[in-house]
């Protein structure tokens, strides 16, 4: 591919992560469905600071809204909580997403789970029922609907990933 366009939070000293954004994309209260973000990759966001939101969603983070994400890779990016994405109270719409090589930092992090409620863990993928850990995707009681999103090779600092690849083809979560 050529004329990548890239939004990065590598903002200070180039390869050095302690001082990139915490997040490279926001969304916040008031955006909806008509915002849309197409056609970008995201990567290199540092969501490792203390309390939230800083220490989540490194690549995207999207509160209380539902914009449209179209034709994204999202990689690079560290958080302790969703270090690809972190969706809080949210419904935001992915169509031919891909996030991949996103890194936790403390374990708990990373995506293939959604969390609705306190102790209600379940996977992007209705099939793979899951350990807890968040890679790739976090959801706080948030329903992204996803068409062809791709989930892969996401890791967190401790226990193994859930899945190791989600393809989905128009589901709600």
């Amino acid at each position: 591919m050529s004329n990548v366009a890239i939004l990065s939070g590598d903002i200070g000293t180039g390869g050095d992560s302690s001082d990139n954004s915490d997040h490279v994309v926001v969304a916040s209260t008031g955006i909806d469905s008509t915002a849309v973000l197409d056609g970008f990759t995201v990567r290199d966001g540092s969501a490792v600071g203390i309390g939230f939101p800083a220490d989540a969603g490194g690549g995207l983070f999207v509160d209380h809204a539902s914009p449209t994400l179209s034709n994204l890779i999202v990689s690079g990016n560290r958080a302790k909580n969703g270090a690809g994405m972190y969706n809080y109270t949210a419904s935001p719409i992915l169509q031919d997403v891909t996030i991949v090589g996103n890194a936790s930092t403390t374990g708990d992090g990373e995506g293939c789970t959604t969390r609705q409620q306190p102790g209600n863990d379940q996977c992007v993928d209705p099939e793979q029922h899951g350990s807890g850990w968040r890679r790739g995707m976090f959801n706080t009681g948030s329903s992204p609907t996803l068409t062809n999103a791709t989930f892969d090779s996401n890791s967190a600092r401790t226990g193994g990933e859930c899945i190791t690849r989600i393809v989905t083809r128009s589901s709600r979560m």
